[in-house]
This record gives structure tokens, sequence and C-alpha cells, in this order.
């Protein structure tokens, strides 16, 4: 799935507050998730796992948020299978 970032964006007050909103919610469960991270250049890969039933409910854009410590100004992408995901999110 493609995240749209929010950075440059007209609503981008909107998008922001609500990322911050969502990610106050969840961040308690990044413990949960075996959380990865490559930084590479102008993007950071990352991976992990889906350990329980509640990390298994999260949303790709859930995930993508707890891999940028809820920030995700320039979006990224992520994709979920049964235990495991997977994407990147860019830095610049």
């Amino acid at each position: 799935m493609r995240i749209k970032g929010y950075a440059f964006e007209p609503n981008e007050k909107e998008l922001m507050e609500e990322y911050a909103k969502r990610y106050k919610e969840i961040k308690h469960l990044r413990k949960e998730l075996n959380i990865e991270k490559y930084p590479k250049y102008g993007h950071t890969e990352f991976k992990g796992q889906l350990l329980t039933p509640v990390t298994k409910d999260l949303s790709e854009l859930d995930l993508a948020l707890l891999a940028d410590d809820g920030n995700l100004c320039f979006g990224g992408e992520c994709t979920k299978g049964q235990s495991t995901f997977s994407g990147s999110y860019n830095t610049e």
C-alpha cells in the first residue's frame, strides 16, 4: 500500500494531526512488532513480525507510522502478510 505524506500538501496540517492522533493511539504496540530498520539514501526500509492478534489487526498505515515513530511526512509504502510486514518510508 502506498502511503501519502503530508509535507507540501494543501491539507498538510490536517494530515499531520491525523497521523499524530493515530500514532498516539497505537504507539504502545510498537514493542510487540519486532521492527527492524535499514537506513538507505533518501528512505529507510523496515520489516517486522505481527506477534499478537492485536498487531495482526493493524493497517499498513498503522505499521508504517509505528516504523517511522509517528512521522511519515514524506510518505512511504507498506505490505502486510499473515504474520509479517515490510516497507519503507521516505526521509527526504
